[in-house]
Parts: C-alpha cells; structure tokens; sequence
C-alpha cells in the first residue's frame, strides 16, 4: 500500500516543484522586463535644443486676428464675419498626409462653417494598421515631406480664408525627439541612509533608486507598450544633503508602497551639502539614530504622450525659459519654413493640459527660485515636499490615489508643501506660459493653453495665455472647472476664451446634435466664446486605413485595439457631419455677439486653491447639473473607474479632496444665485493683488486661510466702496511658512474687521444685498452671460438649463431710457422689439434646451419674422397628435402600428446610420379661415427629416423640432412621414465587423434614440408672427 501511495505524492511533489520554479522564473522575467522600462531609451536628438536659439524679432507685427468689436453691429447680426465661426480640431495621422486631399478637406470643413482648424497630428488609435510603409509615414511627423505638405495646406487656408493653429508639435505635453534628456522635465529626487552618531563619518552618498512613480509608469509601460518615462540616475546632480535624528517610523521593503513615512526631529536637521566633496560626506556626527538625505535633481526622462515618431524623445523642460524659447524657434522658426505664413493663415499655436507623468516637478535652480518668492531657504525643510507620485496627473489625479509624505517634520509641513507648489505655479506661468505668449507675440502671433493638470494657480495661469482655453471634459463638463477659463478671461482681459468642445469620456458615437447644443450653451454660460470641436479626423488616403478601419475610418479614440472611447467623432463618415451646417450656424451668430465688448459678472467669488480637483467627477451635487459627464437625464450613466487597480500599490485610504468638499458646500448657493439670474465667476490671489478685480461685488465663502496680501487687497477694495460679502467660516491664517506666525494674526485680525458689517448667513441674505444686470424670477431654470458694449448696449444670453419648458420674467436693474429692447434668435437669426410688461420687465418662455439673446441698444435692427419657438407662444391650442404610429428600423416593421416605441439597440447597417421611420395619419385640425398650424416633435434623439402629403421639410437637428405645416395640410386625412437619424453606436454595437470590436462595451450604455415625443399640432392666429 505505501508503495502505491508513494509514486503519486512523488509526481505531485515533482509537479509543486515545477510549478514553483515556473513562477519564479515568470517573475524573474516579470522584474527584468520592469527593470528595462527604467532605463532611459537612447535619445533621437543630436544635440541640445538650445542650438536652435534664435534672436527674438525687435518689433512686435499686429495679432494674427484683428481686434475684436467693441460695439454691437446690426448689420452683422443674421450673417456674422466670417471671424467669428467656430473652430474644429483636425487630427492628421502624424505625417502621413497628402497635401491635395487635406486641401479637398478643409474645403469641406469651411463648407461645413468652420472658420479655422487645430492641427494635431499624432499617433492614436493607429497601431492596428499592420502595413510597413503606412507606418513609416505615419512616423515621418515634421519631416521635409511633412514640412512641404503643410506648406501647401496654408496656402489652401489663406484662400478659404481658413485660421489655422498648430498643436505644439506632435502629442502633448510639448516635447519630441528633437528634445534630448539634458533639455526635458527635471524631477527632484531624494536617497537616505541610516548610520549612528557619535563618531567621525566617512560616507559615500547613497542614490536614488527608483520608487512607486517609476514603478507604476514602467509597469504602465509594460501593458500598452509605450514610452512613458525613465529613470536618469547617471544624469543627477546633488542639490542638498541633509542629515536628522529619526524619532519615529519605518520603511516598507515593498517598493510600491506609498504610505511609509519616516518622522524625523526638526530641532535636529542640520544641511551638510558643503561638507560633501567627490560623492563623499566627511562629518563628526553626534551621538545618535540618524538619517542621510541626499536630494537630487534629474532628469524626468518623461516623454510627451503619442508623438508621430519612431522615437517619442523627451517633455521640453517648461520650467526653463531659454529652453522654451528654443523649442519654439525650432518648432516655428527659420527651420520649420512657416514664418510667410504667420499671422495668415497661421494664426498661434497650442498646448495641451500640463499631464504630467513624473513624481516630484523641479526646476534646475529649484532653491534658488524658492527662496527668491517665498522668502526663505528650502533646504532645511525638503524632506516634507517629498511625495510619492505628487506632481502625476494620472496616478494621482486620475487614478484618484493618496500618497503619505516620505517624511514628516512638524505642523509646519503641510506649508512648506504648499510653498513649493506655488513656486511650481510661479515657475510654470512665468516660464513657460509667459514665455509662449511672448515668443508668439514678437511674430504676431496667438498662444492658446489649457494650462491645468498640475495644482497651480489656475486662472492666472490661463490668463496667461492670449486664448485661455477649456474643455467639456473637465471635471466632466461641471461648470466649476470651466469657469475658471471664463474668469481668466475677464480678469486677465483676454477677449477669446476658447474650449476644447464636445469631448466627454465613454460617450464616442453617441452624442446627438441635442446634446452639441446644449454643451455649447453651457460653456458660453461659462465665459467661453470660442467653440472649438473635438474633432474630426483626416481621412487617410492608402488602403491600409480602409482595411484597417473599415467605411468608419481612422478615429483616434476609438478603433481596433484602442478602447479609449472619448467622444467625438464628428467627421463626413457620421451622422453628426449633417448637422454641422445647422449646429454651426447657431454657433456662428451666437459667439458674433459675446466676442463683442467686455464681459460681465454680477459677483466675484473667492477661489482659495491650487489646482482643481479631478474628483469633482465622483460628487453627487455636481453631478445634478444637467449635461453633467455628456449625459441628459434620461441618457443611461456611463461606467465608472472602480478603486485603483495597481498590482501591488499600496496608498492612503482615499478621502474626499478638501477641495472637493468646499465646493459641495458652495454649490448651494451657487445654484441660488443662478436661479435668479445672478451671474458670478470666479476670482484668485493673483487677480485681486494686482487690482484685477474691478470693483465687482464679491463673496468670500467658508474659507479657512488667505494670503495676508489678499487680506490686503480686500481692505483697499473695501475703502473704496465695493460691495464684500462674507459667509460661514472667516479665514483666520495664512497657507505659506514664512512669518507664519505674524501672518496669521493679520489675516485674523484684518478678516474680522473687514467681515464686520458684511456677513450673510445663506444664499436668501446674499440675494438681498445683489443688484444683477438683468433679475430672473418665475423660473430657477433660466441661466444667463452678458456682455457689455463700449457705446454702452448691453446683450443678455438666455437659455433654459433643462429638458421642458420654463418661462420668466426678466428685470435690468437699471433701465436705459434711451435704448430699446430687442429679441435675437440665433438659431434663426431673427429679431424683433421685445414688449415690456406693465409692471416692468420683459416675459421670457423657452422651450426644453432652447435660447434667446435680450439686446438693449439705441441702433436700429432690421425687424424679421418671429421664429417658430416663439410662435408657440402665442398658439391658441395644442392638439397631442397620438395616433398610432407605425415604426420601422431599416426598413424592417417594429410591429403592429401603436404608441412610439423606446428604442436603444439597432440593427447594423454597413456604411452608414440605420435609419429610423416613422408614420401616421391624422385629420386637418383647422377650425377658423387662416389658422397656422405647427408641428411639434418634442424631443427627438438625432436629426429629423419630416415629409406631410409629399412635401419635404428642411431637417431640424436641435430643440425646438417645430415645423410650420400650415401649407402641406390638406380636408380629410393627411399623411405624416418622419425620418430620424440617430447616432451610430445604437447599431454599431451590434457589428458583426470586428474592427467595431470596441463598441461592444458600451452595450449597456445605450440611450434613447428616434422620436420620444410628445408630438403635438399647435394652432395660433396668422398673424401671431408679427412683432
């Protein structure tokens, strides 16, 4: 029996052993694969990039636009210059471009009423092409090839009297292989050792060994097979070294673990930098547990993310003006042959969000800088900015993880870390944003950035830039975050604030022309005036894209092996390419009244922070704005990111970011002011200091700390008469370290004397106390930006902030006798006087998602036809049309003729949209002689093409969905035909290509499409449409 026994335990051990020995080698591998993601690849450039420095132009030409209107012009009103269209992001394939088909295009985006393009060309969603030559031209970004190709696309521009800005080159951050690892991003580092007092020391220096940073990016590195950064040991340079007493803590020998925090004596640091000579520290130690901190700075090695090269090379050092400057000769200068272009039709350049990847941001003279603003010297207290993954916008920001501190020291940390960030702040705006903004201005030129990502000092930094620039995916299109473009710009007097447009996560293929709408409206409630699309792709011309991406072609964020998934895709080969024309026109008109004047705000309120938090997208408060992550009420929710899935990584337990917090408490009333029509923005340090605040009413809210020469400011706005509202918490210290202590009892002291008179304990007292523009009462939905007129007219913009109707009445604050009231569509681009009631003020009704313009002005306009949505108004009934509809999708039948059914899934239709129909039959409603008669749609998910007794209609694509079928009527029984296009993703997910693989995942995030309803007739006298 025990040799029975024997022969299958012995297989079993044999098998246990194998087993073992298999994962151990797996391992191995596993860790020398990480190992190899650290190092540095080698560097495609030949030199530094300082040698193609070039002298700076003594004059400065004129802007590349001319400047912008400072009054109101009736003749421009229905047909705008063409200056003030909407721009589009036109994402080339890298380099792989013919100069004659991108010329054929951007003819057919000037058709479509663009009115300038922003070229972005880069590697994304193009690996799946499995062709040699495809790729090698693809990778051949600013080569001569390139170079003349884009030459010839400029001249196409200047003729289509096309703008065009120019990405900074290729991917983002700006960088390229033309960047080498001396002229990138430095990090500050840090290395310790421990060894006992008591005697003479001989010590050679510990190093830097790589942390959870460059663990989790080689690891990243790993998965999807892209450069991400490395790890430059032999390019350090010793910045300090100090030495303290250890009182408490240990380190982890899990490389990945971010909570281990070594606590040290403060009392007992001391800085022995000077005692080091050849990587060697020479020091009688006294008796004692004590640790060697060696601080270093390095090279990032962080590349820029999807660069059209074979090598992507490095992130220029934006912290190091000269360099900057040189990355910009080289890429717009003598070498890159665009200079007869400037001004016409290249109008600037772009740059990206500051992603960065790295663990701790640094410049090469880190202390110097800091002790020139802060006032004092960094090196006695560098332990405490050390923070695993601190300055790394997608391990921290999005991945929503919380790192300890390396070291703590005393309560006086938490300010010397926020010392440091504000000297980042400094040193990224001066230079590199400042920097940007002068190297384009001295060739007449425009600098446009989405300068956030990195925790700064936000608003000054996008007034910064010539175009301060935003994005709908941002805090996931909360008005929070936007608006601090909108303040940039009216702070920092930037005329144009532009956004990155229509872009939300998990939403590619299916946003409707509804939903482009009403996310135009709520970023031109946040200050932006320049629309700006997301995108549409070039069209590439070899078989290998038709191959590899089928009849849909290339879309950078979604495809073959590319999940990615952001929207949108709104080039010929979807349904949105239809709607452009209509979409566009709105745009059009509407941004030709606010790049006009200046721009106004009934309240400034006070936003204390660096940065804006990125997990403003898990707050429930925030998310009941409507469009909130792209989405309508009804829409399905989008899949969110469970917890931080890092193999191994070890972090704090995640908490609700402080900023996060303040921002719920806020919203309350902020939401109070916007229900009556109070316009507010924000306001920063920076603007207030500098006397940027004009005077404006401003709320201080529930904030714990103030710079004291903020404090400052606020007492000489406040000697000067402009209103200051105080609510909840007073601040009562400052943030920084320096003279901490007499700074927080004049940020008390001041506080409370500037808060006596002037506190309010809710939004009700606030309200009280407010004198808006223009007053909104009947209706909390009405949302509204203004703009002011140098000859003093003054233009409203009011739109109703959700899915059903909503009306109000609207009171200026002060009445100009002078000027008359006037309505403007800009949908229709009608206007006509608007009548005020007898008691004051004007009625506004707006259907779901609609918008008017208010205009006070002594100019006379020409007076037109009333559009449809307002000769609702005066319909004398309102027939539901609910008959039984038969329904079709793609020809096949849904069934016995019945009530509207709620479709989601659709079959898949190759090469195109399925389409959706819709019939019924219905009696002539008319019962009087000259009755008009309108159709009204409701709500519609996609464009609707309406035919009554065979005759045609115009298509409509966004709210209101009315048609005038007064002339198509007919005695008896007349026949209604709807065609609906909806967005693709319905059908696409039922692809059975599998290049539409990708689709799949959003099978459970299908909305509504087609005809929801309610369909009604309205009836209303003939003459209902004169003014």
């Amino acid at each position: 029996m025990r040799v029975v026994l024997r022969t299958p335990l012995r297989v079993l051990l044999w098998l246990l052993g194998g087993l073992v020995l298999l994962v151990l080698a797996a391992a191995a591998w596993f860790v020398q694969e990480l190992r190899g993601h650290l190092h540095v690849a080698a560097p495609a450039a030949d030199g530094s990039i300082l040698s193609f420095a070039a002298p700076a132009p003594h004059s400065r030409p004129a802007p590349a636009r001319p400047d912008y209107p400072a009054n109101l012009d009736p003749a421009t009103l229905a047909q705008p210059l063409p200056a003030a269209r909407p721009w589009v992001r036109w994402w080339w394939p890298g380099g792989d471009i013919s100069a004659q088909a991108a010329c054929e295009q951007l003819a057919r985006l000037q058709a479509a009423g663009f009115g300038g393009v922003e070229i972005q060309a880069f590697n994304a969603g193009l690996r799946a092409i499995d062709d040699a030559q495809t790729q090698a031209r693809i990778n051949s970004f600013d080569g001569e090839g390139w170079q003349a190709a884009l030459d010839e696309v400029m001249r196409c521009a200047r003729e289509l009297e096309v703008l065009v800005y120019l990405n900074h080159l290729s991917g983002w951050p700006a960088g390229g292989p033309q960047v080498a690892l001396e002229d990138g991003l430095w990090t500050l580092r840090y290395a310790e050792a421990r060894v006992s007092g008591g005697a003479d020391l001989e010590v050679t220096l510990p190093l830097p060994r790589p942390g959870v940073n460059d663990y989790l990016m080689a690891l990243a590195e790993f998965f999807i097979d892209m450069e991400l950064s490395g790890f430059a040991l032999q390019q350090r340079r010793l910045a300090v070294l100090l030495a303290a007493r250890v009182s408490g803590g240990e380190r982890s020998a899990n490389p990945l673990d971010a909570t281990d925090t070594l606590a040290l004596d403060p009392a007992s640091v001391q800085v022995l930098t000077e005692r080091v000579e050849n990587g060697v520290l020479r020091w009688r130690a006294p008796p004692g547990d004590w640790v060697l901190i060696a601080a270093y700075l390095m090279p990032s090695a962080e590349a820029p993310t999807l660069v059209a090269a074979r090598q992507p090379g490095f992130v220029i050092d934006h912290l190091d003006e000269a360099r900057v400057r040189a990355h910009y000769d080289y890429a717009y200068g003598e070498r890159s042959g665009l200079a007869p272009h400037y001004g016409r039709p290249l109008a600037g350049f772009f740059n990206d969000s500051l992603e960065f990847k790295l663990d701790r941001l640094a410049s090469r003279d880190m202390l110097e800088a800091f002790a020139l603003r802060r006032g004092y010297e960094l090196a006695p207290h560098l332990p405490a900015v050390f923070v695993d993954t601190r300055d790394n916008f997608f391990i921290r920001d999005v991945g929503r993880t919380r790192a300890a501190p390396a070291f703590s020291l005393d309560e006086r940390d938490a300010r010397v870390r926020h010392d440091y960030q504000q000297t980042l702040s400094d040193l990224v705006i001066e230079r590199f944003v400042e920097t940007s903004a002068d190297w384009a201005a001295r060739r007449g030129l425009l600098s446009r950035g989405q300068t956030y990502g990195l925790d700064m000092d936000t608003i000054r930094a996008l007034g910064a830039n010539h175009i301060p620039e935003t994005e709908h995916l941002w805090g996931n299109s909360s008005e929070l975050p936007m608006k601090l473009a909108g303040a940039a710009g009216l702070l920092y007097g930037r005329p144009l604030v532009s956004a990155e447009s229509f872009v939300w996560a998990r939403r590619a293929y299916a946003v409707t022309p509804r939903h482009i709408k009403a996310g135009a409206d709520l970023l031109f409630l946040s200050g932006v005036n320049q629309v700006i699309y997301h995108g549409v792709p070039y069209t590439g011309q070899s078989a290998a894209y038709a191959d590899t991406f089928g009849w849909l072609g290339w879309y950078p964020f979604l495809g073959p092996g590319n999940p990615s998934g952001f929207a949108g895709n709104y080039g010929p080969s979807t349904p949105m390419w239809r709607a452009l024309p209509q979409l566009n026109q709105y745009l059009w008109r509407s941004q030709n009244i606010l790049q006009a004047g200046q721009p106004t705000a009934d309240l400034l309120v006070y936003y204390p922070f660096l940065g804006f938090p990125k997990s403003i997208e898990d707050s429930p408060l925030a998310a009941q704005s409507l469009l909130f992550a792209g989405l309508f009420p009804q829409d399905p929710p989008v899949a969110r990111e469970g917890e931080s899935g890092m193999p191994l990584a070890r972090f704090l337990p995640r908490e609700k970011d402080p900023r996060v917090a303040w921002l719920e408490r806020l919203l309350p009333t902020l939401r109070a002011l916007d229900a009556r029509g109070v316009t507010w923005t924000w306001v920063n340090d920076h603007a207030l200091q500098t006397g940027r605040g004009g005077g404006r009413p401003l709320l201080v809210a529930d904030v714990e700390s103030m710079p004291p020469a903020t404090v400052q400011a606020l007492a000489e706005l406040a000697a000067e008469s402009a209103p200051l509202y105080f609510l909840g918490e007073l601040p009562r210290r400052q943030l920084g370290l320096h003279d901490h202590e007499s700074g927080d009892a004049r940020v008390a002291r001041g506080i409370r004397a500037l808060a006596d008179g002037r506190r309010v304990d809710d939004a009700r007292q606030l309200l009280a106390q407010l004198q808006p523009a223009l007053a909104v009462s009947g209706s909390a939905e009405l949302r509204r930006v203004s703009r002011r007129f140098e000859d003093g007219d003054v233009a409203h913009l009011l739109v109703n902030r959700s899915l059903e109707e909503t009306a109000g009445v609207l009171t200026p604050a002060n009445p100009d006798a002078g000027r008359s009231a006037w309505w403007f569509d800009a949908a229709s681009g009608a206007a006509w006087p608007a009548s005020e009631r007898a008691a004051g003020g004007y009625d506004l009704a707006l259907g779901a998602l609609e918008s008017r313009f208010l205009l006070f002005t002594d100019k006379p306009l020409q007076v037109g036809a009333m559009p449809l949505a307002t000769l609702r108004q005066h319909a004398r009934t309102r027939i539901a049309l609910d008959p039984a509809w038969s329904v079709s999708v793609a020809g096949q039948p849904q069934g016995a003729a019945g009530e509207l059914p709620l479709l989601r899934e659709l079959p898949y239709q190759e090469g195109g949209p399925t389409q959706l129909a819709y019939a019924t039959t219905f009696d002539d409603p008319r019962v009087t002689p000259g009755e008009r008669v309108l159709l009204d749609l409701g709500a519609v998910a996609g464009i609707a093409q309406l035919e009554l007794n065979g005759q045609s209609f115009d298509a409509r694509v966004f709210d209101p969905f009315l048609f005038d079928v007064t002339a198509a009527l007919r005695a008896g029984d007349n026949q209604l035909r709807l065609v609906i296009t909806p967005p693709l993703r319905n059908s696409l997910v039922n692809s059975p290509d599998a290049r539409h693989a990708e689709l799949q995942q959003y099978r459970d995030e299908l909305g509504r499409v087609g005809l929801a309803g309610p369909v009604s007739l309205l009836l209303l006298p003939s003459a209902a449409d004169q003014p």
